[in-house]
């Protein structure tokens, strides 16, 4: 189930080319933060890849773009 799974950090590029990286879960935070900095930006931030995913059952998969992220999804949801 992709809902459980651990990342090492992600690191996105906010539309306006800063980046936030992710870490722990309270970083989400800061991309919520950004936004109400920057009420008028609707374009979502790009994921710079690859990421590193691990699941519940101690896989780790390499994620290198959207499409692969996609093809996760489908396959574990």
């Amino acid at each position: 189930m992709v809902s459980k799974l651990h990342y090492g950090s992600i690191d996105l590029t906010m539309p306006d080319g800063t980046t936030i990286t992710v870490e722990e879960k309270e970083d989400w935070m800061l991309i919520r933060d950004w936004y109400k900095e920057h009420p008028d930006v609707k374009e979502r931030p790009a994921v710079n890849y690859p990421v590193d995913i691990v699941f519940k059952d101690g896989n780790q998969v390499t994620i290198n773009n959207d499409e692969e992220v996609h093809s996760i999804h489908s396959i574990h949801c």
